[in-house]
């Protein structure tokens, strides 16, 4: 009896633990949006282990994914605390305040947003190639007013980062930054450059991009377009 038992909490031990390989699918089909099937093994899991960063960080983005902002914040919180250099946890956790911020009062709105910036940039810092921070730095530096720090020289800096590690999500967003400039020529000049060196499949894509400047702005003709921004 006492032998069966013993076995019994063995076996609930290893099914309460979840392989990288297995976060890694969970991560995915939230990724993916197909956070109704994986919700279940997801609340599961994070039951059985109260304690565990992984566990915290999929029930954060789970309740990301739902748009349960305070829920998310909270669990998302709770990863960054019981594991501070993970990247993908904080990147996740700045776009948690961003949302939290875009629907609060006023009021709440500037020290939220804040403090996503803040965890994109603790993200990028502790590792480069996360694309989630990189795009979000871009964001904020191209769109965000000079006096708080908005640049588009800092933008240009993150999305040459950027191309470092994707060439085609890098090569976008360079040359959306050229066109919102009106510096429409280098826009187009962007990807063309990209089209020297990427694969035969990704080709229509970029000629496509370039079209599109061209019908929309002309080639070289300047465009009405303004920024928010002072370099």
């Amino acid at each position: 009896m006492k032998t069966k038992s013993l076995v019994c909490i063995v076996s609930l031990t290893i099914s309460a633990v979840l392989s990288a390989s297995e976060f890694d699918e969970l991560k995915r089909s939230l990724d993916h949006n197909q956070q109704e099937e994986v919700a279940e093994k997801i609340h599961e899991f994070s039951q059985s282990n109260p304690g565990k960063a992984n566990a915290a960080f999929l029930e954060g983005y789970l309740a990301f994914k739902e748009e349960r902002w305070d829920t998310a914040l909270e669990f998302l919180e709770k990863a960054h605390e019981l594991e501070l250099d993970n990247s993908i946890f904080l990147s996740k956790l700045g776009l948690a305040l961003i949302k939290k911020a875009d629907h609060s009062e006023t009021f709440e709105q500037p020290a939220l947003y804040l403090r996503g910036v803040d965890c994109f940039k603790q993200a990028e810092t502790l590792d480069e190639s996360n694309i989630e921070a990189q795009m979000a730095l871009i964001g904020f530096y191209s769109n965000a007013p000079a006096m708080v720090g908005g640049s588009f020289e800092k933008a240009h800096e993150h999305a040459n980062k950027l191309l470092n590690y994707h060439a085609e999500f890098g090569t976008q967003q360079i040359a959306d930054l050229f066109v919102r400039q009106e510096r429409i020529d280098e826009a187009v000049k962007q990807y063309e450059t990209y089209l020297k060196s990427c694969s035969e499949d990704n080709r229509s894509w970029a000629y496509t991009q370039i079209e599109k400047i061209r019908e929309s702005h002309g080639g070289s003709e300047k465009t009405n377009l303004t920024s928010e921004v002072n370099d």
